[in-house]
């Protein structure tokens, strides 16, 4: 009887509840994130954004689209055990952390590279939002310029986090997917292989002098 080890992540959870709560996962947070920007797209008219604001949701929508559409794969991957499927999930799942990657960078070079304007617009927004406080003028600028700062920093942190944990869901489906065929092959090699039926085999003769009968002991010529 052949065994396959169960592999494991975190030191303990095996990989295929991890391969089911990333699909969970991508599929209803990606689906969520997608649902809302696709919305705000279809609000443009209304409340109008900036050129690269505006290209920045349209790629963010797209981008959480793909991760729900990744995420159903890799859900019935997991619960059907189709180690086809867990690949597909695999490999559409590094396709997107690339994209993920590409489209974070140009979002955060968007964040560091806003126009003057643009600038000048949150930071009379923050003002004008503050200054209920009874701060002075000098106090109300600085702790606005610093909350942007702040900002600007989870907003980095958010994309470098949401990187490293992608990537590590890269591996934890690779981990699954070999799990899966290994499985397989344990399975086959584990299956009997039954004899064909009817199947006449002839004995052998020994054909040599002694074996005849006139030869055997006791028998006299």
């Amino acid at each position: 009887m052949v065994y396959v080890r169960s592999r494991k992540f975190c030191c303990c959870l095996p990989v295929r509840f991890g391969v089911f709560v990333m699909s969970v996962a991508a599929l209803l947070g990606g689906g969520l994130v997608a649902i809302a920007a696709w919305i705000q797209i279809a609000h443009l008219s209304e409340n109008p954004l900036a050129n690269n604001d505006k290209i920045s949701l349209y790629i963010v929508a797209a981008m959480f689209t793909i991760l729900a559409l990744v995420g159903a794969f890799g859900l019935i991957g997991a619960l059907a055990r189709k180690p086809n499927l867990v690949s597909i999930f695999g490999g559409m799942l590094n396709v997107h952390l690339g994209l993920s990657v590409l489209t974070g960078a140009f979002a955060i070079y968007s964040l560091f590279k806003q126009s003057t304007d643009q600038l000048n617009n949150a930071l009379a927004q923050c003002i004008s939002d503050t200054a209920l406080n009874g701060s002075t003028e000098e106090h109300i600028v600085d702790a606005c310029k610093t909350a942007i700062n702040v900002a600007k920093g989870v907003v980095v942190a958010a994309y470098v986090v949401s990187w490293l944990v992608e990537l590590y869901g890269c591996f934890i489906v690779h981990n699954y997917v070999r799990q899966l065929h290994e499985e397989k092959d344990a399975e086959h090699m584990n299956t009997p292989i039954a004899a064909p039926m009817g199947a006449a085999y002839a004995v052998p003769v020994p054909s040599y002098a002694f074996t005849q009968p006139v030869q055997s002991y006791g028998n006299k010529v």
